[in-house]
């Protein structure tokens, strides 16, 4: 025997609107709205915090990088050496 479906629905239908579908304004309490809005705001502000740290993350990886070629090649006391490690510095404390 098949389970019966038609009668699963989570909004209990009311007499003579059997058949018809919930408008969105009947479908959701104010609860649940409060809820799906709040968790779309926080997942926006966590997406735009992500993105700017992401940014941030891979131009120190980048400055890191040249950093460590200038130090390899023994000029890291040269005033590009310089200008790259205060940039460097600069990035790391955006990060915290």
């Amino acid at each position: 025997m098949l389970p019966d479906f038609t009668e699963t629905g989570l909004i209990p239908a009311t007499e003579g609107r059997e058949n018809e579908q919930p408008k969105a304004e009947d479908s959701y309490n104010f609860v649940t709205e409060c809820f799906f809005m709040t968790h779309y705001c926080l997942s926006l502000g966590f997406h735009v915090v992500n993105e700017r740290f992401m940014r941030l993350n891979q131009d120190l990886h980048r400055i890191q990088e040249v950093y460590q070629d200038i130090v390899r090649q023994g000029v890291e006391n040269s005033t590009a050496g310089q200008r790259i490690k205060e940039e460097m510095e600069k990035c790391k404390c955006d990060i915290v």
